[in-house]
């Protein structure tokens, strides 16, 4: 993994986290570029059998945006089936 990749790498996931005043759209952006790069590194690698989710901060993360913890749930679980999407397309066999 090159240096540059890397600090790219870090830079979109501090603005995409930390940079409130950046508009939604560019935010957006910066964490697909993030996304799509973190995609092409893991799918590169050796590719494990078995991988363990536990789902974390949903919650939290709804209360922080001044929502209802149910709005967090069914956004985790949208994430969830990304992430599990992924995974199929990157040949792991198990998910717990």
């Amino acid at each position: 993994m090159s240096d540059l990749m890397l600090s790219l790498a870090k830079l979109a996931r501090s603005l995409s986290r930390r940079l409130k005043f950046i508009s939604r759209p560019l935010g957006k952006l910066v964490y697909e570029f993030y996304e799509n790069w973190l995609y092409t590194q893991v799918s590169e690698g050796p590719i494990p059998k078995h991988i363990a989710i536990i789902p974390d901060g949903n919650r939290r993360w709804a209360r922080n945006q001044g929502l209802d913890a149910n709005v967090g749930h069914e956004v985790g679980y949208e994430r969830l089936e990304e992430v599990l999407s992924w995974l199929w397309d990157l040949g792991v066999k198990v998910v717990t």
